[in-house]
C-alpha cells in the first residue's frame, strides 16, 4: 500500500507545473524553510505558506485520484 502511494505520489509531483514542483523539492527534498524558499523564490512567506497549502491539497487529491484508478 506505501509503495502503491509513493508511485502514486511521484506520478502526480510530475504532473505539477515548474515552479510548484520548485517549490515542494526545496521544502521536503532540500529541507529549507519557509524564509529561505521565500527568498530563493522572490515571494512573501506568506505567499509561500499558501501556495505548500494549496499544492498538498492538490497533491492529496491527485494520489487519491491515481490510487482509486489503479484499483479499477
Amino acid at each position: 500500500h506505501l509503495s502503491d502511494r509513493s508511485e502514486a505520489l511521484q506520478t502526480c509531483l510530475q504532473k505539477l507545473p515548474e515552479k510548484q514542483r520548485q517549490a515542494i523539492l526545496l521544502r521536503y527534498y532540500e529541507d529549507c524553510d519557509i524564509p529561505e524558499i521565500a527568498s530563493r523564490t522572490d515571494r512573501t512567506e506568506g505567499a509561500v505558506y499558501r501556495l505548500l497549502s494549496r499544492i498538498r491539497s492538490s497533491l492529496n487529491e491527485c494520489v487519491t485520484r491515481e490510487l482509486a484508478s489503479s484499483l479499477s
